[in-house]
C-alpha cells in the first residue's frame, strides 16, 4: 500500500521514541515466535537480516515505551525518495490503544519522502487502519503454495 493522503501526527497523543535496533530485538523476535517454533537458527537469520538492511539502507526504529519496555514498534527504511514502513508490532498485552496508528503516522511523517509504502497481507493485517491513515492499494502480489 502506498501513502496518498497522510493523517497528521498531531492528532494522536501518544509519545513515540526513536530507539536503537537493539532495543527492538526482543519484541522483533517475540513477534516471530509463532513462526520460529523455537528454532535458534531462525532467530539468528532474523538478526542477520536486520543488520544487513541497516548496513545498506538508512534505518530508523520507532517505539512506544513504558519504563524502557517496548509496547509497540516499527522500523522505517529509506533510500532516495522512497521509504518503507516495516515490522509494525504491538505487544499482545497492550491491544487497541492506538499505538500502531501513532507509529505508522509518525514514521510516515519522519520519512520526509515523496513515496511511503508498506507491504501487507490481505489475510491478516489491519487494512482498514492503513486506509484510514491515507494508504491505498498500489499492487497485488499473488503467492502460490504447493498443497
Amino acid at each position: 500500500m502506498t501513502l496518498i493522503d497522510p493523517l497528521s501526527a498531531d492528532e494522536l497523543c501518544i509519545e513515540i521514541s526513536e530507539v536503537g535496533a537493539e532495543a527492538l530485538a526482543p519484541s522483533r523476535l517475540a513477534a516471530q515466535s509463532p513462526i520460529r517454533n523455537g528454532d535458534p537458527r531462525i532467530t539468528s537469520q532474523l538478526i542477520s537480516r536486520d543488520k544487513l538492511l541497516a548496513g545498506v539502507l538508512r534505518t530508523h526504529c520507532f517505539a512506544v515505551l513504558e519504563d524502557d519496555r517496548v509496547l509497540a514498534r516499527c522500523q522505517l527504511y529509506l533510500q532516495g525518495a522512497v521509504a518503507q514502513i516495516d515490522h509494525l508490532y504491538t505487544d499482545p498485552a497492550h491491544p487497541r490503544q492506538g499505538f500502531a496508528r501513532a507509529l505508522v503516522t509518525h514514521a510516515a511523517q519522519a520519512a520526509g519522502t515523496e513515496t511511503v509504502f508498506l507491504l501487507t497481507d490481505l489475510a491478516d493485517t489491519p487494512q482498514s487502519m492503513y486506509r484510514q491513515l491515507g494508504f491505498r492499494d498500489a499492487a497485488v502480489v499473488y503467492r502460490f503454495r504447493c498443497l
